[in-house]
């Protein structure tokens, strides 16, 4: 299991790149998790995300991909097949998602979080999430459970 401190310093770390690094990062995810990045491509399309929600995204991804990625050197492609049952799975959970209210939401967030193998890398996904300014509140949720997604896949891929 990652620790928290592995997560911190990592987002320390990626947050203090430069311009060119941080392209040669995104080169690396994209050589390296393709479909990852085009499932993301396709969600900010999908949901209409704006910048702000695009880059948390987008961020919270790699971020999530580069802690798993430096934890497990040998993780796995994720496939297009992967991504696809997992995405009909995440479209299962917001239809469960928007029928809760808030206080049912959260419950459902604290009980996924108690449960979750890496907690302590979706606990501060959860927490960059919620503390995002310029978000719109009905995208949070759907960020969270995409974010869920991405790090659900690159667990299965580390396997």
């Amino acid at each position: 299991m990652v620790s928290e401190d592995d997560v911190r310093r990592t987002d320390e770390a990626l947050s203090g790149m430069t311009e060119k690094d941080t392209r040669k990062l995104i080169r690396s995810f994209q050589k390296k998790q393709e479909p990852l990045l085009v499932y993301i491509a396709a969600v900010i399309e999908r949901e209409g995300l704006n910048e702000e929600e695009q880059d948390l995204l987008t961020t919270a991804t790699i971020l999530s991909w580069r802690i798993i990625q430096d934890a497990f050197p040998k993780l796995k492609k994720v496939t297009m097949e992967e991504i696809e049952a997992a995405d009909n799975k995440l479209f299962s959970t917001l239809e469960k998602f928007d029928e809760m209210n808030e206080n049912q939401q959260m419950h459902f967030g604290t009980k996924v979080l108690a449960e979750y193998p890496e907690r302590e890398l979706l606990g501060y996904l959860s927490e960059k999430v919620v503390a995002a300014e310029d978000i719109r509140e009905d995208a949070r949720g759907l960020i969270f459970l995409v974010l869920k997604n991405v790090l659900d896949l690159l667990i299965q891929a580390r396997n």
